[in-house]
């Protein structure tokens, strides 16, 4: 996250209208945040909300090594019908 103006992150979690003094009220889950820094970090901190750039990359490792796991796969069938 930044240290400084307003990030944006996206709710996963609404237990009630407010949090700590941020109003959450006329969002719902999934939708993306513009808030202070202050109020971003307590939202992510009480499992409300998650950082999006955080989200992305774990997003893009995740696709990798499924894109990974489907060559070894690939190559592992190819080789089968090779030596069959």
């Amino acid at each position: 996250m930044l240290c400084h103006g307003n990030v944006r992150v996206r709710l996963t979690k609404k237990l009630a209208n407010r949090m700590d003094g941020v109003d959450v009220s006329p969002h719902r889950v999934g939708d993306i945040l513009d808030l202070p820094v202050e109020q971003a970090r307590l939202l992510v901190a009480e499992d409300w909300a998650t950082d999006r750039e955080r989200r992305r990359a774990v997003n893009r490792v995740k696709v990798d090594r499924r894109q990974s796991s489907e060559i070894r796969g690939w190559a592992g069938k190819d080789d089968t019908l090779e030596s069959a």
